[in-house]
C-alpha cells in the first residue's frame, strides 16, 4: 500500500477543455515550482522535462522525491487510473492538477484519495490562490 490518488473518468474528455485544463496544470506547476521548490520531472529518473501536451499531462519527482507517475490522457482506455505519490514534494502538483481536472470536467472526471482534509487543504489554498476557482476542500466531511 502507501499513500494513493484515484481518479475516474466517465467518458472520453472534451478536447478544448482538456486543453484549458492542462493549461492551468502547467502554470501550477511553475507556481509550485517557483513558489514552493516542488521539482517535477518526465519520471523520476528521467530528467526529460514534464509533458504538458493537448492529449497528455505526464510528470513525477526527481530521484527519491519521486514515486509514481502522475498521468491524464484526454481519451483512451485508461479511464480509472491512480498515481501512489507515497507524499513525496510532487503530491501536491498531482492534487492541484486533480483539482483543477474536477473543477473543469465536474462529474466526468472524479477522484478519491487516501488522504483527507488536512492533506488536502494546501492544494485547494494554491488553486483558489492561482485561479480564484473558489472551490471547497473535496474531503471536507
Amino acid at each position: 500500500m502507501g499513500y494513493t490518488h484515484y481518479w475516474k473518468r466517465s467518458k472520453d474528455l472534451d478536447k478544448t477543455m482538456f486543453i484549458e485544463a492542462k493549461n492551468d496544470c502547467q502554470k501550477i506547476c511553475d507556481v509550485l515550482k517557483n513558489q514552493y521548490d516542488i521539482q517535477i520531472q518526465k519520471e523520476y529518473d528521467d530528467s526529460n522535462p514534464p509533458i504538458f501536451n493537448d492529449d497528455i499531462i505526464r510528470f513525477n519527482g526527481i530521484e527519491d522525491d519521486g514515486h509514481e507517475t502522475f498521468l491524464i490522457t484526454s481519451n483512451g482506455n485508461d479511464h480509472f487510473q491512480f498515481c501512489k505519490t507515497a507524499e513525496k514534494p510532487y503530491d501536491l502538483a498531482v492534487q492541484c492538477c486533480l483539482l483543477i481536472f474536477h473543477y473543469y470536467f465536474k462529474s466526468d472526471f472524479t477522484f478519491s484519495s487516501d488522504g483527507g482534509e488536512e492533506d488536502w487543504a494546501n492544494a485547494v489554498k494554491v488553486v483558489n490562490e492561482v485561479f480564484d476557482y473558489n472551490i471547497d476542500n473535496p474531503f471536507c466531511e
